[in-house]
């Protein structure tokens, strides 16, 4: 069986890794097909981290309908499902009897911070000038896909001009249509796996059934919930830097960066504030003689950080070691909190400068402590009952089961 995986860029193929191994171990077939061309110059083939990558450029086409067409897989796996061209991937399967499967890669239900995160979201995207700036790729690439796909699955929806009212939409409400778009009927794969309960809220109100969602863990916690189970942490986890701290001693905070800039400078999060940002929590941990280290986000720009500081390390990778050794962590609206609570870390969730426009989600709920100004005493408490009920919601499933959950879903 040819299984593909579909996204954006190669960058977010850390998302299918955890998968593609157990796939490739029972006969499985597996390429990566990928856009990265709509954005940047991309090599048509090559291999990222052992699995076979195909930008669309490969098959001399900008249709992904043809993409698809000409590699014809069994099961495409994707990881997003609410923006037009999802739309385009979700038509185009049903249309060459393709199964699609959508696998969730990050939160989206924020409980009441959810409206609050709308709005931001609204603001953040809703600039006539970026709608501007954006024209051209719509023009060229979005919609010629859109249309393209919905003649040969529905031309219909030509014919009424009821295409006229799904871009609208998006034009009108670019912020509301990232988290819940209209005309929903077209973005329903075969099926919906979530890491949690209450993410399965979430995706029924998307309009996808009871059937058709499966709660099966988050793949990224299943190497992580081994190593805390059975104690498998060790230095040669983390970087050579924050190594050298360990030896000697030295404790740490760690930041867990989260990309606003990159996300049209969320909550007026722009490169600069964030630069500021960073070193004035840098300056004041220099007085507790505890060093920051900053976990970049995957999305985030390097070539936008340019920080210097004696009480500060940047780095990209080593996650989860860098939390388990760290005393404390610092982050708003990471999905990687979630990993700090496993591993039983206090978190601080800055409430100053842009910080305040954040939702306040995981402090309103207990799970992590508003930290309001940069000179306030450290609160590194742990709400153990708040943690616990988040445990049985937001994450759910708490044995390493989540990758062979997913492969059950794939050979059913």
């Amino acid at each position: 069986m040819k299984v593909a995986y579909f996204d954006y860029w190669t960058l977010g193929i850390q998302n299918f890794l955890p998968i593609d191994s157990k796939l490739k171990e029972i006969g499985h077939e597996t390429v990566l097909l990928h856009v990265g061309s709509f954005n940047f110059p991309q090599l048509k083939e090559e291999t990222v981290k052992g699995i076979k990558c195909k930008d669309i450029s490969f098959f001399n086409t900008t249709m992904i309908w043809k993409m698809l067409e000409k590699e014809m897989p069994d099961i495409l796996i994707t990881l997003n499902t609410t923006l037009v061209l999802d739309r385009v991937v979700t038509i185009s399967c049903r249309h060459l009897n393709i199964k699609s499967i959508f696998i969730m890669h990050g939160n989206r239900n924020y409980g009441e911070s959810n409206e609050q995160l709308k709005a931001l979201f609204e603001k953040s995207y809703n600039s006539f000038t970026k709608k501007i700036k954006k024209l051209p790729k719509y023009l060229s690439i979005i919609i010629p896909n859109y249309l393209y796909a919905l003649y040969k699955y529905n031309p219909s929806n030509i014919v009424n001009l009821r295409f006229l009212k799904v871009i609208f939409s998006y034009f009108k409400n670019p912020g509301k249509s990232v988290f819940l778009p209209d005309y929903t009927d077209e973005i329903i794969q075969d099926k919906c796996l979530v890491y949690s309960n209450n993410e399965k809220k979430y995706y029924e109100q998307l309009n996808y059934s009871e059937d058709n969602i499966q709660v099966v863990g988050n793949p990224k916690f299943d190497s992580l919930l081994d190593m805390i189970t059975n104690n498998k942490f060790t230095t040669d986890m983390l970087p050579d830097s924050v190594k050298k701290l360990v030896s000697s001693n030295t404790k740490y905070a760690l930041m867990l960066e989260e990309a606003f800039p990159e996300q049209n400078n969320i909550g007026g999060y722009t490169a600069e504030v964030r630069e500021k940002f960073i070193l004035g929590i840098a300056e004041r941990l220099l007085t507790e003689r505890i060093k920051l280290v900053v976990k970049l986000h995957p999305d985030t720009n390097i070539d936008t950080i340019n920080i210097k500081h004696n009480n500060l390390e940047i780095e990209r990778d080593y996650l989860d070691g860098l939390i388990y050794f760290s005393e404390f962590c610092i982050a708003n609206l990471s999905t990687t909190i979630s990993n700090c609570i496993l591993m039983g870390k206090p978190v601080l969730s800055p409430n100053w400068d842009a910080a305040k426009n954040l939702p306040p989600f995981f402090s309103d709920i207990g799970v992590t402590n508003r930290w309001n100004s940069v000179d306030e005493e450290l609160n590194l408490s742990i709400n153990d009952d708040a943690r616990q009920r988040y445990i049985k919601e937001y994450i759910t499933v708490i044995t390493p089961d989540a990758v062979n959950n997913i492969l059950q879903e794939i050979n059913a």
